[in-house]
């Protein structure tokens, strides 16, 4: 009697983490969407374009500042609380935070220096809008870890939530009285000051929020630093993020190179959109992970085939309505929704889309071998598509434009899961 209630209240709050989780994904998308919509028309196709190419340029930069450090501090985090190593778990939250927080500073100081030695090639609006982008940087990444090990004490709507939902929230308050006041503040480096401010108070409120969140044990705990070994142990999810950002941020970074910026502007907004189709996915993934981690140091493996099963079919059903709806009448979308010259990607947002519909198919498999150890192969197999992903741009794009880029991301992101999937059933055994 006791396993079955257990087991009915493990069901009740996977549950209920779903529904959070996907509630928070459904508002992050509403609201990027929201905001999309209004850079998109008001900045046009050649400002959104540079906006988009500082994005991906920070997205790059994230693999450094970052260390590898969220995802292993979500790891360790779930499994010190599962031990109730209370002193490991205060250890983890600090180390990770200061390994963070000093490499991200580096960064970005390497950043400027770059940027003001190459200052005469940029024209004024990309050299600001990137300057202020390199000042984001540091926040952006701190913000993440300090979300991740909310997300690994098993409080993932709330983790998701300050990474997720308060910062578009936040860019569209301040957004929208910046766009209203003049025409004049309707350009890139305006709306990269706003996401700036909106960082800012962000990492604020994380910070409040995890010392709020953490128990009493773990306050009143003497601290347990790791040792070098644990930051050491790092490394492998660094290669994944790094492979990860390459395989999203290639595509627009490539495409700036050998195409008009305006071209990166509507690409950016189909690329978007096809997103859309993966938000139930990369929800469930997010609340299985610290579950996947939590049930592999308890060797409850019953338990994780059927978390996988429940996730991937969840995720898929879901995002089948949507993957239909932009394969078949994505030009028309676009249209209505970001303005007539977006219409042209259509095309683009359908390749895209059957790409990241692929991925749902095979379910959150590349959580599961990170949660589980099996982080390295994780990276080798990434690293492996990526350069896939990097070959197909530098042979598509010249001659296809953006469908050649889509074509080379749907490609290359659809194969690394696929693989994935087949690692977790020979490894892992479910």
């Amino acid at each position: 009697m006791v396993g079955i209630a257990a087991k009915g209240s493990f069901s009740r709050k996977l549950l209920k983490s779903g529904l959070g989780s996907a509630g928070v994904n459904v508002l992050q998308r509403l609201l990027a969407l929201g905001s999309g919509i209004i850079l998109a028309r008001g900045l046009g196709t050649e400002g959104y374009g540079t906006y988009a190419y500082a994005l991906a340029m920070m997205g790059l930069l994230m693999i450094a500042a970052e260390a590898g450090i969220p995802n292993l501090l979500m790891r360790e985090v779930a499994a010190c609380q599962a031990r109730e190593q209370w002193g490991a778990l205060k250890g983890a939250i600090v180390r990770g935070s200061q390994v963070v927080l000093v490499v991200s500073l580096l960064v970005m100081l390497f950043g400027h220096a770059c940027l003001w030695f190459f200052r005469d090639h940029f024209d004024s609006s990309f050299y600001v809008t990137t300057l202020i982008m390199l000042l984001v940087l540091p926040m952006a990444a701190t913000l993440r870890t300090m979300a991740s090990a909310i997300k690994g004490l098993h409080r993932v709507v709330a983790g998701q939530a300050i990474e997720m939902l308060v910062p578009p929230s936040l860019m569209l308050i301040v957004l929208v009285p910046v766009f209203l006041l003049s025409t004049k503040y309707r350009a890139p480096e305006y709306v990269m000051g706003a996401q700036l401010v909106t960082m800012f108070i962000v990492l604020l409120l994380s910070l409040v929020l995890l010392r709020r969140l953490v128990s009493v044990e773990v306050l009143i705990a003497p601290r347990v630093m790791p040792s070098g070994a644990w930051v050491r142990r790092a490394i492998p999810f660094t290669l994944i993020g790094g492979a990860l950002i390459i395989n999203n941020q290639a595509d627009v970074i490539m495409l700036g190179w050998f195409r008009p910026v305006s071209e990166v502007g509507v690409y950016r907004v189909s690329s978007q959109s096809a997103m859309l189709v993966g938000f139930l996915l990369q929800a469930g993934g997010a609340v299985a992970g610290p579950h996947f981690a939590s049930l592999f140091a308890n060797k409850d493996r019953h338990k994780i085939a059927k978390l996988l099963r429940r996730t991937t079919l969840l995720a898929a059903l879901g995002s089948l309505p949507i993957a239909l709806a932009l394969v078949f009448y994505g030009d028309i979308i676009l249209a209505l929704v970001f303005g007539e010259p977006y219409r042209v990607g259509g095309l683009t947002l359908a390749i895209l889309t059957v790409g990241y519909f692929a991925n749902v198919s095979f379910g959150p498999v590349g959580m599961l071998l990170q949660m589980v150890g099996e982080e390295s192969v994780t990276a080798r197999v990434l690293w492996v598509t990526a350069g896939l992903n990097i070959v197909l741009n530098l042979i598509l794009i010249p001659n296809f434009g953006s469908v050649g880029a889509a074509i080379a991301t749907a490609v290359s992101v659809a194969l690394y899961h696929g693989i994935l999937r087949v690692i977790v059933r020979s490894r892992i055994g479910v």
